[in-house]
């Protein structure tokens, strides 16, 4: 029997928390000392640069500045993977490379260095790139590949920041594709995880309390809204949707079992 609310009533919130952490290599910060001839890790330096003046605020409020300081710092990235094809920076070169890319709208030649990453990149890299194809392939609707490629994400991860973030993303291209099961064990994967991210957890906990109420799992779904109240600093909008839906949850209860507690 289809619970007595709306899963997407449980699940509105989901969508309030589209800022990920998503821990992938930057530019690296270059340091200061004595300058010797290097003309390896001085193109790389350039390139780095380049890449920084063109994310200053400033910068990127000048379209024009911004656009040609990204296309230099490419130049730059492009040039070193060519030049210096053995070097072991010669992958991260070609990431930041497609982030330029992707940055300066040219997304299909971004992908194609992306895709060549996750066949050949360290782990680190295999799961920065994986994570910037599933976005796309999630944002373009093509939800069976933005899956595959957030597993690929759990698998390479090396910063459980960034996994967490994949595992909650997962989770939901799970429910929208009809995959509650597999949803239900993303967000407790998220859930479970003592270092995750707070605002994942907490997310993720209204997506599995949500799915406790659609299948009947009354207490469960319940116990999890209540969870959610007594999260520290829980904003407000969550908390008015978990303060509901944890009262009609009580009053279905206690018609059928009793009272299930306060809230």
């Amino acid at each position: 029997m289809k619970a007595f609310f709306s899963i997407n009533a449980g699940l509105i919130t989901l969508a309030m928390f589209s800022a990920a952490q998503e821990n992938i290599p930057d530019a690296a910060p270059i340091a200061d000392g004595p300058l010797v001839a290097n003309p390896e890790q001085d193109t790389l330096d350039m390139a780095d640069m380049l890449y920084k003046q063109a994310q200053a605020p400033a910068t990127k409020e000048n379209r024009q500045e911004y656009g040609r300081l990204l296309d230099l710092s490419l130049r730059k990235y492009l040039e070193f993977t060519q030049r210096f094809p053995q070097s072991a920076q010669a992958p991260l070169a070609e990431y930041r490379a497609a982030m330029c890319l992707e940055e300066l709208g040219r997304k299909d030649e971004a992908h194609g260095l992306f895709l060549r990453l996750i066949q050949t990149g360290s782990p680190a890299l295999v799961a920065a790139s994986a994570y910037r194809l599933a976005t796309d392939a999630s944002s373009a609707g093509e939800i069976d590949k933005a899956i595959q490629y957030y597993q690929l994400v759990i698998r390479n991860a090396e910063q459980n920041d960034l996994k967490v973030d994949a595992q909650y993303r997962l989770g939901r291209l799970f429910l929208s594709s009809g995959n509650p099961e597999a949803a239900a064990t993303m967000f407790c994967a998220v859930m479970g995880n003592p270092e995750a991210d707070v605002k994942f957890v907490l997310v993720s906990r209204m997506g599995y309390a949500a799915l406790c109420a659609d299948t009947g799992r009354l207490g469960e779904a319940y116990s999890e809204y209540r969870k959610v109240l007594e999260t520290p600093g829980v904003d407000n909008r969550n908390r008015g949707i978990a303060t509901l839906q944890a009262a009609m949850l009580a009053t279905k209860l206690k018609k059928d079992c009793g009272s299930p507690g306060p809230l």
